[in-house]
């Protein structure tokens, strides 16, 4: 599943944002994604840093940076982050699923920086063969039906538009 995926919901039944994270120097290898923000999340991921990871053999995002139950993505840096054999390297998504309590409205995503990555491919099955052989048997069923092999996606919603996003120095190499 998921390598690393912080979480910032209302189960405890409060608001609690998630602030000053950093995550730096992973080695990073999933069936889904390895880094991944946003699923579960009604409050707030504010001044989150991801630095100096690599990323290889992963079956769908890269980093998945989203916000689908209402949360607020505000202040995100990634930087020198290293990508091989990702389907879907880097996505930001603004979606709107509604699992947060009655009122939580669409989340919103500002202040975002990306810079100092390279990504290369191209992204091969071999991967989801290699995790099935390894007992992930349902992976390969799941990633051959899933249409996850975008090199990047930044996709809002009319109500909630993505602001302020600075992409520097991306070398991405995906044929």
């Amino acid at each position: 599943d998921d390598a690393i995926v912080p979480k910032c919901s209302y189960a405890l039944g409060y608001f609690k944002p998630m602030e000053n994270l950093t995550i730096a120097n992973c080695v990073c290898r999933s069936s889904a994604s390895a880094i991944k923000f946003g699923t579960e999340s009604n409050s707030a991921f504010i001044n989150t840093t991801v630095t100096g990871c690599t990323i290889y053999d992963t079956g769908m995002e890269g980093l998945y940076l989203m916000t689908a139950d209402g949360a607020l993505v505000e202040g995100f840096s990634v930087s020198n982050i290293t990508m091989r054999n990702v389907a879907s390297p880097f996505v930001l998504m603004v979606g709107d699923r509604a699992r947060g309590p009655e009122g939580t409205k669409v989340g919103q995503m500002r202040n975002i920086s990306v810079s100092n990555v390279v990504i290369t491919g191209p992204y091969t099955e071999t991967i989801t063969e290699t995790m099935a052989q390894n007992g992930w048997d349902h992976v390969k069923n799941d990633l051959v039906k899933t249409p996850h092999r975008m090199p990047f996606v930044i996709g809002g919603q009319p109500d909630s538009v993505i602001q302020n996003v600075n992409l520097c120095n991306i070398q991405c190499v995906v044929p």
